[in-house]
């Protein structure tokens, strides 16, 4: 279209403002008041308005932030999402190394790029099976009895290749530590072990009613695991800060994302006071979020988190390179409200 045809376009349908839209809307209401009809209330306590304008939008600081740099809003890669975009991450929830093995390659052949799985609840609660009580293990996920589990699990697998998620809950160090025998034993890369063992003591006080374990030895734990991992497996992670039992009980974007990084600033002052810097703590830190069904609400949650970490890590005075957030997504267990049915 040339230049001159497509000003006299732009000329035949002018723009209006804001105060001439309401006043059609209201005219098109016939009588029904505009703020109860149009304006829509969220479970957050935000008034979201039918529609927005660019010159109604706030003047807000990281508008013009690129990817990989200031606040990271807009991601975490300077390349943004051309090179690589979100990981697929299924949960894979099986009772027995077998299974589990089989789901596995099932999974990989078809597209997952990071394997996801769970320990048992006699597993996270890290109790020998052969001692627990039956009707806990192999309920909710895979029973592990050490090392050699591990390897028949990955047998066959290119672990260098494909990111790991593990859900081992108070197990996690003993998880960790078996996991990087188990690897090194069959000759597989440790050092190019990427994704995350997550250790939450938080989120497992808060799923099961108490701390693992006294304060002291659960960060000294957490402190060693971030000084070991540095060295042996520098991609992959160690702590993580899970919102989901918060928002599965109920819980809005906003009090999920609170309880997050309240939780992730308190893992991050525990190992700074033991010694750690900042910025090599960082980088072995997880975020898991929930998505509920309020798509567009999500995605401001996700952004959010982006630029509350990034400011949470500046006045720690981490260096903006090692600013680097690494996120989770996970559908939340309710989506709907008791009207929907």
């Amino acid at each position: 279209m040339a230049k001159e045809e497509s000003k006299r376009l732009l000329e035949a349908f002018p723009s209006h403002s804001y105060e001439e839209w309401k006043e059609a809307a209201v005219a098109l209401l016939k009588g029904r008041p505009f703020e109860k009809t149009l304006i829509t209330g969220t479970y957050e306590g935000f008034d979201l308005d039918p529609i927005y304008m660019r010159e109604t939008m706030p003047d807000l600081p990281q508008i013009g932030d690129l990817p990989g740099m200031g606040s990271q809003v807009r991601g975490s890669r300077l390349e943004g999402y051309l090179e690589a975009g979100w990981a697929v991450s299924q949960e894979m929830v099986a009772p027995t190394p077998e299974l589990l093995r089989e789901r596995i390659f099932e999974g990989l052949d078809r597209g997952q790029d990071e394997i996801n799985l769970w320990l048992d609840r006699v597993g996270r609660g890290g109790l020998d099976p052969d001692a627990a009580s039956a009707n806990g293990v192999g309920v909710c996920g895979l029973s592990i009895l050490g090392a050699g589990d591990w390897e028949k699990i990955f047998d066959g697998v290119h672990t260098e290749m494909v990111s790991l998620y593990v859900h081992a809950g108070a197990a996690s160090p003993a998880v960790y530590a078996e996991l990087l025998a188990a690897l090194e034993a069959a000759g597989k890369p440790v050092a190019e072990l990427s994704g995350c063992i997550g250790f939450d003591p938080v989120g497992w006080a808060v799923e099961n009613g108490h701390f693992p374990g006294s304060r002291e030895a659960v960060f000294d734990g957490m402190a060693a695991l971030v000084g070991h991992a540095s060295t042996a497996a520098p991609r992959l992670g160690v702590i993580e800060a899970r919102g989901h039992d918060y928002h599965n009980g109920g819980a809005s974007s906003v009090q999920e994302l609170g309880a997050v990084l309240a939780t992730a600033a308190f893992y991050l002052r525990e190992m700074t006071e033991r010694g750690l810097a900042a910025a090599a703590v960082a980088p072995r830190m997880r975020l898991s979020l929930s998505v509920g069904g309020d798509f567009f609400l999500e995605i401001a949650k996700f952004r959010a988190a982006r630029l509350l970490w990034n400011r949470i890590l500046d006045a720690y005075e981490v260096p903006e390179p090692d600013r680097r957030i690494h996120l989770h997504a996970r559908t939340g267990l309710w989506n709907k409200t008791v009207f929907d049915p």
